[in-house]
C-alpha cells in the first residue's frame, strides 16, 4: 500500500494540527476519522489494495451502521516511516442473550450467570474489523516491536473509551495467535476470547479448477462428486445490474434465516449493507425453477477472494447439499480470478477443511476498563462463546 512520505512525516506545525498526542505515550499523535468529510484524505488507498481499509467502505460503515458504530484512526510516530491504520467499532452487547443462544453444553454456571448479568446490554469498543476475519482491519503494526505493539493498542484501547461509557475494549484479529504482543497484552490485563480460527485456501499450486480436482485423494473425489450430483436441478447465476436489484429483498431474508441459525452473531447487517455491496462484489444466486433459494457473495481484495455474507434455505442444505455446493464453486470462482487465496472466513470448520483450507488463529483479546474486573470477565467469556472441537481434514494428495 503505497502512503505517501509527506503524509508520514509532516512539518511540525502540520503534526499538533488535529492530532492530538496520544495519552500515556511520548512521540504518538492521532487523528480520528469518524465524519461524513474526514474521509476525503484518509490514507488507506483504494479498494483494490485493500477493500477493508478502503475510504468508500469505511465511510459507507460510519454513515450506515451495521448493527454498530464505525469509525477508525490513523496514528503516526517520528521513528516509524509510516502511519497506522486501524477500524475502530463500537457495539452494545447483550452477554446475558449470548449465554442464553449457546448450545446445551452443561454449563453448571451459565444460569447463575444469566441472572447476575444485568438486563441491559453494555458497550464494547473494538479494534479491528467485525465484517470480516482476519488481520484486514488495519495496516503498519508489523513495523512496531512486540512490546511497543502491545504497549500502543493497551495505550489506544484506554484513550478512546475515556469519559465514555463503555465496559471495555476488544483487540479483534490484529495479530496472529501466540504473536508474542499477545502475550504482552495479557501481561497488562487482557483476556484471550475463544474463537475459530480462519480458514483460508492457498491456490498457488492449482492452474485452474481441473487441477485442483486431480490433486484430490480418490475419497475426496467421490465426495465431490456426490455433492455435485445433489446439487443437480438448482440453477446458479451470476447476479448483477436490474436482476440483482429486485432480488436484493429475497436476498435480505435469506441472509436473516442464516444468521438465525448461528451460535454468535454480533453484527446485524441492513438491507442496504447488500444494496450497496452490489457495486463492490460478485452475487450468485441459486435457483430451483425460478425459486431463488440461496446467494453467496465474494469480495475480491488484493490477493485474497473473501467468501462474504451467504444465505440458503435450510432444507436445500441437506436435500442439494447446497451450502457444500456453495463452497466448491467459491474455490472456483478463486482459481478463475487467479487470486492466491481463498479466504473461507471462520464457521463449518471441518467442511470447509475438507476441501483443502487451512485453519490460520488470530488472538481476539478482551479487557475490562476495570482491571479488578479481569479474572471475572476470564471466567464469564468462557459461557459467551467457547470453539467447538474439530478435526482437520487432509483432501489433498
Amino acid at each position: 500500500m503505497s502512503i505517501s512520505t509527506a503524509f508520514c512525516r509532516p512539518t511540525t506545525a502540520q503534526s499538533e494540527e488535529g492530532w492530538p498526542a496520544l495519552t500515556g505515550l511520548p512521540g504518538w499523535r492521532i487523528r480520528s476519522y469518524r465524519e461524513e468529510e474526514d474521509w476525503d484524505d484518509w490514507p488507506g488507498g483504494t479498494s483494490a489494495e485493500s477493500f477493508w481499509l478502503s475510504a468508500e467502505f469505511l465511510s459507507f460503515l460510519q454513515q450506515h451502521p451495521q448493527g454498530m458504530r464505525s469509525q477508525a484512526v490513523v496514528l503516526r510516530h517520528p521513528d516509524y516511516d509510516r502511519p497506522i491504520l486501524l477500524c475502530v467499532q463500537s457495539l452494545s452487547l447483550n452477554l446475558r442473550e449470548q449465554i442464553r443462544r449457546q448450545r446445551q453444553r452443561a454449563f453448571s454456571f451459565s444460569h447463575l450467570w444469566r441472572r447476575l448479568l444485568a438486563r441491559s446490554p453494555v458497550d464494547v469498543l473494538v479494534l479491528g474489523q467485525l465484517l470480516t476475519s482476519g488481520p484486514f482491519g488495519g495496516s503498519g503494526l508489523e513495523q512496531l516491536s512486540p512490546h511497543a505493539t502491545a504497549e500502543l493498542l493497551d495505550a489506544l484501547g484506554r484513550y478512546l473509551i475515556r469519559g465514555k461509557r463503555f465496559a471495555g475494549v476488544v483487540v479483534k484479529d490484529l495479530l496472529p495467535s501466540a504473536h508474542p504482543a499477545e502475550v504482552l497484552l495479557r501481561d497488562r490485563g487482557f483476556t484471550s476470547v475463544g474463537v475459530d480460527p480462519v480458514m483460508l485456501l492457498h491456490l498457488d499450486r492449482f492452474t485452474d479448477f481441473s487441477d485442483y480436482l486431480a490433486a484430490l485423494s480418490s475419497k475426496y473425489r467421490v465426495r465431490y462428486r456426490r455433492a455435485r450430483s445433489k446439487g443437480e436441478g438448482l440453477n446458479r447465476r451470476l447476479l448483477k445490474g436490474e436482476a440483482l436489484k429486485a432480488s436484493l429483498p429475497t436476498i435480505y431474508e435469506l441472509h436473516l434465516e442464516t444468521r438465525r441459525g448461528a451460535d454468535v452473531s454480533f453484527v446485524e447487517l441492513s438491507l442496504d449493507y447488500f444494496a450497496w455491496l452490489r457495486d463492490r462484489a460478485e452475487f450468485h444466486g441459486y435457483y430451483d425453477g425460478e425459486t431463488l433459494v440461496g446467494f453467496t457473495t465474494a469480495i475480491i481484495s488484493g490477493d485474497y477472494l473473501h467468501a462474504h455474507y451467504l444465505g440458503l434455505r435450510e432444507p436445500y442444505k441437506y436435500s442439494h447439499h447446497l451450502y457444500h455446493n456453495m463452497l466448491f464453486d467459491l474455490l472456483q470462482d478463486a482459481l478463475l480470478h487467479s487470486v492466491s487465496v481463498l479466504d473461507f472466513g471462520r464457521t463449518a470448520l471441518e467442511i470447509k477443511s475438507s476441501l483443502g483450507a487451512e485453519g490460520h488463529a488470530y488472538g481476539v483479546l478482551a479487557t475490562s476498563r476495570f482491571r479488578w474486573f479481569n479474572p471475572i470477565l476470564e471466567r464469564l467469556l468462557r459461557y459467551v462463546h467457547t470453539p467447538e472441537s474439530w478435526v482437520p481434514r487432509n483432501p489433498l494428495r
